[in-house]
């Protein structure tokens, strides 16, 4: 009877260790593997085997950079409420708020 419990106890770690996890919540952003492909933790440099599966961004603490039309970019402004959209990340349109404003300066308007 030990003996069928420890096969199933191994079986079991075996089954749990296939599970991925991921430390943190968050959305996947790329898929880096394919399914069969071999995954190490570091660099094995073989030309089949990844270092990762994946990327997983935490939503809570993103920081982005936006590129705004330049008849906008006086309404920019440190604490200014915004709903940026992605366009490869199928969530839509999502509150920020701005940290910082940087105004470039560009050949046509110099002072």
């Amino acid at each position: 009877m030990a003996v069928a419990e420890r096969t199933i106890a191994t079986w079991e770690q075996q089954l749990d260790d296939l599970v991925i996890r991921a430390p943190f919540d968050g959305v996947v952003t790329t898929k880096d593997s394919q399914p069969g492909e071999m995954i190490s933790p570091i660099s094995a440099g073989g030309g089949f085997t990844r270092t990762g599966i994946g990327t997983i961004v935490d939503m809570s603490s993103l920081e982005i950079e936006i590129d705004v039309n330049e008849s906008y970019i006086g309404r920019v402004e440190p604490g200014s409420r915004l709903k940026p959209r992605w366009t490869r990340i199928p969530i839509g349109r999502f509150p920020a708020t701005s940290s910082r404003s940087f105004r470039r300066r560009t050949g046509r308007n110099p002072r």
